[in-house]
């Protein structure tokens, strides 16, 4: 079963991890500056963030940051979402979220495979 649609944050890391998913697929990225690393004392990202997150297709697939990965996941936490297990925070990590009807109602981290 192929992604829905592919979304990356703008910064060149992000797209780079999901170019060749997207062209092996045929799939067109899409750039979403809500998935860049946004954080100050000043921003309130979550709004975008729970906008960008509660319009995406079934099957979406998204890459982001660092800072970033946590930000979705507690926010998502805070809205009643499951964790399975400890949250693997490491580069490179794979999340897969499932819902519930609209509702984000768990989570699953996938380690980040091993480098030879």
């Amino acid at each position: 079963m192929s992604p829905s649609i592919i979304m990356s944050s703008p910064y060149r890391r992000c797209v780079e991890t999901l170019e060749p998913l997207a062209v092996a697929i045929g799939c067109q990225m899409r750039l979403d500056e809500a998935l860049g690393e946004f954080f100050t004392e000043r921003s309130q990202p979550e709004a975008g963030l729970m906008t960008l997150l509660q319009s995406l297709p079934d099957r979406a697939v998204i890459c982001s940051h660092g800072d970033v990965i946590p930000a979705i996941i507690n926010l998502l936490k805070d809205r009643g979402m499951h964790v399975h297990g400890e949250p693997q925070w490491q580069k490179a990590s794979v999340w897969v979220l499932e819902r519930d009807g609209k509702q984000f109602a768990t989570a699953s981290a996938w380690p980040p495979p091993a480098v030879d």
